[in-house]
C-alpha cells in the first residue's frame, strides 16, 4: 500500500490494511479491496505477469 488505507476481503476474511503494509495474493484466489476514507493507491505486481497485461492498453487499466 504506497498511500491511503483500505479493507482486502480475502478467503472470506476482512483485513484492515493501510500505508507500508504488503501481501500476497496466490493465483486463483477471488479477492477485493474496499478504499478507505481518504482512498488508496496500491502497487499491482505479478508473477509471472498476466497474459492481459503483455499487451499494452490491455488489461483492467484499457477496459
Amino acid at each position: 500500500m504506497l498511500e491511503g488505507s483500505a479493507v482486502r476481503i480475502q478467503g472470506g476474511e476482512a483485513i484492515a490494511v493501510r500505508k507500508g503494509d504488503f501481501w500476497r495474493t496466490p493465483g486463483g484466489v477471488p479477492h477485493t479491496m474496499r478504499a478507505g476514507p481518504d482512498g488508496a493507491r496500491v502497487l499491482d505486481i505479478f508473477s509471472p505477469p498476466r497474459a492481459e497485461y503483455r499487451v499494452p492498453g490491455k488489461g483492467f487499466a484499457g477496459r
